[in-house]
């Protein structure tokens, strides 16, 4: 609980102090170009000049200062004094302690990941020991000890971090806590960084707002946002207060520390108020009761106190004892002083106390309902589920609780309402009469009957895609495509999307994006909630992967236009290769394109298949598009067209053996290989020797290819046809006798 109005006057000679502010100020304005609205933060102080100077207040003893663990490891202050400057951050000053360099944080705009630090920077075990954690590095530590005059002492502070960042704050917090133990003993730490009323550390982890399709909130009204413009933080909590309940006058340890969770990535930094570490008394918050008389208890436990008690701020002189009987209602204030080594203590609080037949009653909250589909803005409720917050809005005791449509009707206990009903307007307000059957004292509250729209969506089409190589039912699919579909366009909805019916409505295991289906066909279930009212609908989408036309590229042989003039152009038709190619497929529609990305969108087929003549010299690879008339997958084949493919396709050129030992000159040669070679595999071609030229022209005394074909002089000049059912070719070749390679005995 953040407390009231608490004062310390402290009669020291605060001048120095002021000085000292004045040139850190002018300090930093010299040295430091802002181009934004961030803090300012100053990493020159001594851990010793940041407590005795911006953390304690003058009424604490303080000793035995020390940071045995920062960033000095890697080179850079992890701990350091901050101001406000120009920006809106809630502390004007303080001190702060980071799991990276202290400047990162502050200063100048900086938008990247901080992530200062490196594994050598080591951690903190009253930490982990603490929290019961383990693998924590980069930690930054501030001790001392202290002696109080009370026994209560407290700071404000807020932590914030680069943790909240997308999911993170579902699964990862980086360690941070405030220990405190009596000094000079084995006692256990207490960690006093807690989320109020409970005993739960604060982190990311714990403090958070609802992450859509991930993580529910947590504790999110202690959370203040994202990206708040003072820091270079992603996030941050609100203002919080470190509590302690000690024996004053006994020594104590504390220890604010923080540690990077895991890996040195994404910092995290707390902020201590200046000068908020202080003695203090706590009358608590105000009361209203029906009881005549109530007992403020202002005992600080320290018996050298005096007390001075004050009802709308006149002295009530008899009343010198650390409690007091409030028998009238009012305003009061008590003054304690302590008297501390030459100085005099005063510190105060106050609480206003009303003694009347009323006592107040917190609000309720609104009691939503999502509307049916048919969004008439009308549902039933049930009024009797709000009796138990009812009864936490006041005091403990026995109530008989009773709801009305109207004020009147509720002061005057009429026309109760007793069953389940439907609200007339939307929003409509209920009131609510608490009475407490011993006392009689009464309370009236209210709260409003709320129906949240029903999230209008439609079922959207199928979603149907073609398969991909490899052909075998799966492929990816983009599901967002469909959430404009869905939502009708509606920016408020989310939509997510599930594997099944229960998980839909949970919200739970959302698959992530892309998706990869399993079957060809496959349904699954969407969810769409409006994150602001908490509604949601469900509905179901279709994925279906459709099979491209199943075509053998290899079936269809280049195409071949038997150019003999070697010009390298020539004229095609295309469409030969569709009897191999198709096979006697049917349904399909075939466009040829020069180009495979113009094949992958159909656009610029070309014009004339029939006759087509080849941009290319030589060899062209033209795309033939074949789309399935029915589902409009496409199947994409290259096919080489050649000028002469005898030319281009074959391998024609001299061929060599080797002599053996006896170096004559004289080798047999195996014109079927040569042949083979010649082809080059392609499909159908005949090749044919001849010794001479003339016959080659008369086509008479062919060599037969099987025997063995010796060779008596090098080089010997062959002549040859390349054939095939529609094209001949003439070229020559030679072959080729090399010497043999004659090793010398050793």
């Amino acid at each position: 609980m953040q407390p009231k109005k608490q004062k310390i006057q402290c009669t020291i000679d605060k001048f120095l102090l002021v000085f000292k502010s004045i040139l850190l100020i002018c300090f930093l304005c010299c040295t430091s170009v802002i181009s934004s609205q961030n803090i300012l933060i100053d990493d020159s102080y001594s851990a010793q000049h940041l407590i005795e100077n911006n953390f304690v207040q003058g009424c604490v003893e303080v000793s035995n200062i020390t940071s045995n663990t920062n960033g000095s490891v890697n080179g850079f202050n992890s701990f350091a004094y901050f101001e406000r400057d120009l920006s809106n951050f809630p502390f004007e000053n303080g001190i702060m302690l980071s799991t990276g360099s202290a400047v990162s944080g502050g200063n100048a705009i900086n938008t990247n990941p901080l992530h200062d630090g490196e594994t050598t920077w080591g951690t903190d075990p009253d930490l982990e020991a603490a929290l019961g954690i383990t693998n924590t590095l980069n930690a930054t530590t501030i001790e001392f000890d202290f002696v109080s005059i009370t026994n209560l002492i407290q700071f404000n502070y807020l932590l914030a971090s680069e943790e909240y960042h997308a999911n993170f704050p579902c699964d990862y917090s980086d360690g941070f806590a405030f220990l405190i133990r009596e000094a000079g003993t084995s006692d256990p730490y207490q960690n006093i960084a807690l989320i109020p009323g409970t005993t739960i550390p604060v982190n990311t982890n714990t403090i958070h707002d609802e992450i859509v399709g991930f993580c529910a909130a947590e504790n999110n009204s202690y959370f203040d946002g994202y990206s708040m413009g003072d820091t270079n933080y992603n996030g941050r909590t609100t203002v919080l207060t470190a509590s302690a309940n000690i024996i004053p006058n006994v020594q104590y340890h504390i220890k604010l520390v923080i540690a990077d969770q895991t890996d040195e990535n994404y910092d995290s930094a707390v902020f201590i108020q200046g000068n908020s570490f202080n003695p203090t008394v706590d009358l608590g918050p105000d009361v209203s009761t029906c009881a005549n008389d109530y007992t403020i208890d202002g005992d600080v436990q320290n018996p050298l106190a005096t007390y001075a008690w004050y009802r709308n701020d006149v002295l009530l002189p008899t009343e010198l004892n650390p409690t007091l009987n409030a028998v009238q209602s009012g305003t009061y204030r008590v003054e304690i002083s302590i008297p501390l080594n030459s100085l005099n203590c005063v510190i105060e609080d106050d609480i206003v106390v009303t003694l009347n037949s009323v006592q107040n009653a917190d609000p309720l909250t609104d009691y939503e309902l999502c509307d049916d589909p048919s969004n008439d803005g009308i549902e039933i409720f049930d009024l009797s589920t709000k009796d138990t917050e009812a009864e936490a809005a006041v005091a403990a005791g026995n109530y008989s609780i009773s709801y009305h449509y109207s004020s009147t009707d509720a002061q005057n206990n009429d026309n109760a309402i007793t069953t389940g009903i439907s609200n007339s307007t939307n929003p409509q307000t209920i009131y609510v009469r608490i009475i407490d059957v011993d006392t009689g004292c009464l309370a009236y509250t209210q709260f409003n009957l709320i129906v949240n729209e029903f999230p209008n969506i439609v079922a959207p089409a199928p979603m149907e895609v073609c398969d991909n190589a490899p052909i075998d039912g799966s492929t990816v699919f983009d599901l967002t495509l469909a959430d404009a579909e869905i939502t009708q366009g509606n920016p408020n909805l989310v939509v997510s999307y599930h594997y099944t019916q229960i998980d839909a409505d949970a919200g739970t295991n959302a698959i992530p994006q892309p998706y990869v289906n399993t079957n060809p066909n496959e349904t699954l279930f969407v969810r769409v909630i409006n994150p602001i009212s908490g509604c949601f609908t469900t509905t179901t989408i279709d994925l279906a992967v459709f099979e491209p036309p199943m075509v053998n590229p290899s079936d269809a042989p280049p195409l071949n236009a038997c150019v003999q003039n070697d010009s390298g152009f020539g004229t095609f038709d295309l469409t030969e290769v569709l009897p191999d190619l198709l096979a006697g497929l049917t349904g399909v529609t075939v466009t040829f394109h020069e180009t495979e990305p113009d094949a992958q969108t159909g656009d610029n087929p070309i014009a004339d298949a029939n006759n087509y003549q080849n941009i290319v010299e030589d060899v062209q690879t033209i795309f033939v598009r074949i789309v399935d008339d029915t589902t409009g997958c496409a199947t994409i084949v290259p096919i080489d067209l050649h000028a002469n493919v005898l030319i281009t396709g074959t391998n024609i050129s001299d061929y060599f053996v080797c002599d053996d030992a006896s170096a004559d000159g004289i080798a047999d040669f195996n014109l079927e290989n040569v042949a083979l070679s010649i082809i080059n595999n392609l499909d159908g071609v005949t090749i044919t020797f001849y010794e001479t030229q003339d016959d080659l022209d008369n086509a008479v005394n062919a060599i037969d290819q099987s025997v063995p074909y010796q060779v008596t002089s090098s080089p010997h000049t062959l002549y040859m046809t390349a054939e095939t059912s529609d094209c001949v070719y003439e070229a020559t070749i030679n072959l080729i006798i090399n010497p043999p390679v004659l090793l010398t005995p050793i």
